[in-house]
């Protein structure tokens, strides 16, 4: 070998060809041989040199020149000098030479620039070397997850002439077909290929071992697999060294099917051992990372550090950033070597070990600096660690609730990201950080900003759960005619249509009933979208807990629903609560509570269906169902309402049992000094009245009225039931106290005013304070109020108190007074009204009074 480098070196010193020096030359000199057969020795390195030299020499024609500089960035890519590679490539001699176009395209592959790299095949233009740009092509979109194209492109290769291209693109076609789970069209595809090729048998039989593996047959895909592996030691395999590499993937995950993780393992850390530098590391770490965690960790562990301090021969200590103050040094600095890069195995093991780290409390300070000096140390080879180690770095962040610092790390890691696939990704966990910090305007443009990318690069989830996510952030901030557009710019696809459906459930959610036009337009649109019953039954929720409600629309959504309780308890439960809305489904009740009488939702159902009995005047089934909620659910946070309801059904079923069964319930409720304890000593107060036990009556209104902090509600109400108390004992005096100490109380509606001001003139009158009493109810007539907005409960005692002025002056026989107040009680726009002034004409006919 040194005799072949310095032979080079003669002619380069020695070449003169003159002015004019074509391809044919070039291709025919010792120098340009050497340098080919450096390249087939896999020694580019060598062959770079040799060529720059060759590119000085003086009168290289543009055929010559162009070839060259294709030939160097060829070996430049070889020995992994992308840029330099990319640099000499990018010479303009090189725009229209088809070789060149096709070394540029594997430089930037390999950089992961998979778009560009495309761009690059494409303008291929030499016919004998278009088959293989295609198929590079092909290859490339299979990356960036673009099938419809990839297999496209690799069924017109079959119809090429260039047999060896043919028939590996029908070995890839095959490969795309099993990766898409298409399994029947993969497996009629494998048994009809004839391949003239020998050399391709063991690619088939690895296929064969894939298909196995896909279809889950553990046995057959590790027999095929092992063999294959064995076969491969052989010097004529016939498995190229890319497959050989990928055959030791698809082993580890047939030993690893049916939970035989601990297998696959093994399988990966013995390829690791074996392939260091294996081209497929990713992959092969990307499987131990999603393992490790079903599995004994510590001797992976073990190994992943030994590799790591293999690769560490003189450890610098590297500070975590940001430590705490006053932080032992030595807990929170990680070792990495002094010549600033670990090999890529060590990384990618670094890398896990940090993740492992991150799962403890007391070894997370670790895991973090390791993440932290993977921006430093990690190769550049392999941009995706470092791309990693910042999203794992951000997620843990997240995880923390450091939202800022997440988001700032998500950002750092859009902005270096290589790939277009990352740097959506990156774009995505920033909207992620910044909706957490409440921040949704920032959040919704991160997401757009993900989704332009992930359309950019093919990514189709990414981009429709990022415009989804983007329309999700402006629900709460956006107007709808901002939402309007971003759903209008959606295509009317998935992505369009589950934001359309997320602005319909939310606003259903939230009672709005302008949810009710986006989900009609939803059920009209996408009427096979796998989410449609739950679109029908939040429409049904909208009409039922929306104004205005519209309850036969409602039952329309709900009857053709049928939800599974086993595997969609959550939208059977809820059918069934609106179906109680609607004082329906008895029978769901039963069918659920008889499957699942312990479920959480249970207790819920179990009170909505009393409160369904309750509004059908059924108050005999709505106790017995709160006596049944009672005995079930005695924890639940509804068991005092329940209580107190179902006192209110007894008391409404009118039985001298039901009555003690309510006064047994009431004194429950107040015994527990709850929030429904004061409530509970109203009613009481109310049923003692009404069983003519007044003396109980004035006592428990008494203990009500020297509570401290009583609501004004309270107070007004037991000061009511007080007077009434008295009134029946015919202390009229005392009661008229009850009647004026509520009318002093201060922020009382209009409605419990005027219903005072009766029961007080009522009392004056039964005192012979008759002047006093016509004064008190006229008070009420004669107040100006606002007829649209008076409700039904002000105009009764509106009403009562017109009444008892008109009737107290009829009884002064002052019957002008009577008829003008009649007239203007009949102007009042109350619901009397007609009434009054029908009165009014009596008055005017009975005693000759015309004015």
């Amino acid at each position: 070998m040194i005799r072949r480098i310095l032979l080079g070196l003669l002619f380069l010193g020695s070449m003169s060809w003159g002015q004019s020096v074509n391809w044919s030359k070039i291709e025919s000199s010792p120098d340009y041989r050497i340098a080919e057969e450096h390249l087939a020795d896999a020694l580019p390195n060598l062959a770079i040199p040799i060529l720059e030299k060759l590119l000085e020499t003086e009168g290289l024609d543009l055929t010559a020149k162009s070839s060259l500089l294709s030939k160097l960035g060829e070996s430049q890519l070889r020995a992994q000098r992308h840029e330099a590679a990319l640099l000499t490539l990018a010479d303009p001699l090189l725009v229209e030479f088809s070789a060149a176009h096709i070394w540029r395209g594997y430089t930037l592959s390999q950089l992961g620039h998979y778009l560009e790299a495309i761009g690059s095949f494409q303008k291929v233009d030499r016919e004998s070397l278009i088959p293989r740009a295609k198929l590079q092509i092909a290859i490339l979109n299979i990356a960036i997850g673009n099938d419809d194209a990839a297999l496209t492109e690799l069924e017109d290769l079959q119809e090429t002439e260039d047999t060896e291209i043919a028939e590996e693109a029908a070995l890839r076609l095959v490969s795309l077909l099993l990766s898409s789970g298409r399994l029947e069209e993969a497996e009629d595809k494998l048994s009809s290929l004839n391949l003239s090729n020998q050399r391709y048998n063991s690619h088939r039989q690895f296929l064969q071992g894939q298909l196995e593996l896909a279809k889950k047959n553990r046995i057959a895909a590790v027999g095929i697999l092992q063999a294959l592996l064995k076969k491969t030691e052989e010097e004529n395999h016939g498995l190229p060294s890319p497959l050989v590499h990928e055959l030791h993937l698809a082993l580890a995950d047939s030993l690893a099917l049916g939970g035989n993780t601990q297998e696959g393992i093994e399988s990966i850390l013995i390829t690791l051992g074996k392939f260091p530098d294996s081209p497929r590391l990713a992959e092969l770490f990307q499987r131990l990372d999603q393992w490790i965690t079903q599995s004994e960790s510590r001797e992976v562990s073990q190994k992943l550090n030994e590799w790591v301090t293999q690769s560490v021969p003189q450890p610098i200590s590297l500070p975590l950033l940001g430590a705490p103050e006053g932080e032992s040094a030595s807990t929170l600095t990680y070792h990495y070597t002094s010549n600033r890069f670990l090999l890529p195995r060590a990384a990618f093991a670094l890398l896990i070990l940090a993740k492992e780290n991150l799962k403890e409390l007391e070894s997370k300070p670790l895991g973090l600096a390791q993440l932290e000096s993977l921006q430093i140390i990690a190769p550049s080879s392999h941009p995706e660690i470092k791309s990693e180690a910042l999203t794992t770095y951000g997620l843990a962040a997240l995880a923390d609730r450091q939202f800022e610092q997440a988001f700032q790390t998500f950002a750092f890691l859009r902005q270096k990201s290589p790939s277009l696939r990352s740097q959506s990704t990156a774009s995505a966990l920033m909207g992620k950080a910044a909706y957490a910090l409440l921040n949704k305007r920032v959040a919704s443009e991160a997401f757009l900003d993900a989704r332009s990318l992930a359309d950019e690069a093919k990514n189709e989830k990414l981009a429709r759960l990022t415009a989804l996510n983007a329309g999700i952030c402006l629900l709460s901030i956006a107007d709808s005619e901002e939402l309007d557009e971003i759903t209008s710019r959606l295509e009317a696809g998935s992505s369009r249509a589950d934001l359309l459906l997320e602005r319909g459930l939310r606003l259903s959610d939230i009672n709005d009933p302008s949810a009710r036009a986006l989900l009609d337009d939803f059920l009209a649109s996408y009427p096979e979208h796998p989410r449609i019953d739950e679109a029908s039954l939040s429409l049904a929720e909208s009409y039922l807990f929306s104004l205005p409600r519209k309850t036969s629309l409602a039952r329309e959504q709900l009857k053709p629903l049928n939800f599974d309780l086993d595997n969609q308890a959550d939208l059977a439960i809820r059918r069934i609560l609106a179906f109680l809305q609607m004082d329906e489904g008895m029978e769901f009740v039963a069918e659920f509570l008889k499957k699942f009488p312990g479920h959480p939702f249970a207790p819920r159902i179990v009170f909505q269906q009393g409160r369904a009995y309750q509004r059908t005047n059924e108050p005999g089934k709505a106790y017995q169902t709160y006596e049944s909620f009672l005995a079930t659910y005695p924890e639940d946070p509804l068991i005092e309402v329940a209580r107190m309801q179902s006192a209110i059904s007894a008391l409404a079923t009118g039985t001298d049992a039901s009555k003690a069964d309510a006064l047994k319930r009431f004194e429950e409720l107040i015994a527990t000094k709850g929030v429904l304890a004061t409530e509970a000593a109203i009613l009481r107060v109310r049923l003692f009245i009404d069983q003519a036990e007044q003396d109980n009556a004035l006592d428990a209104v008494k203990e009500i009225l020297e509570k401290k902090n009583l609501t004004t509600s309270h107070r007004w109400r037991a000061l009511v039931l007080e007077g009434e108390a008295r009134y029946q004992l015919n202390d009229d005096e005392n009661a008229l106290k009850s009647y004026s100490q509520l009318l002093a109380l201060k922020d009382i509606s209009i409605g419990t005013r005027n219903r005072a001001s009766f029961l007080k003139g009522r009392s004056l009158k039964n005192l012979d304070r008759l002047d006093e009493a016509f004064e008190t109810f006229y008070a009420v007539v004669n107040r100006q109020i606002d007829t649209e907005r008076m409700s039904d409960l002000e105009w009764k005692w509106f009403d009562e108190c017109g009444k008892g002025a008109l009737k107290l002056l009829e009884e002064k026989r002052q019957w002008t007074g009577a008829i003008k107040l009649a007239e203007k009680l009949s102007r009042s726009g109350s619901p009397s009204a007609q009434d009054a002034a029908d009165r009014a004409k009596r008055l005017r006919l009975d005693h000759f009074i015309w004015d």
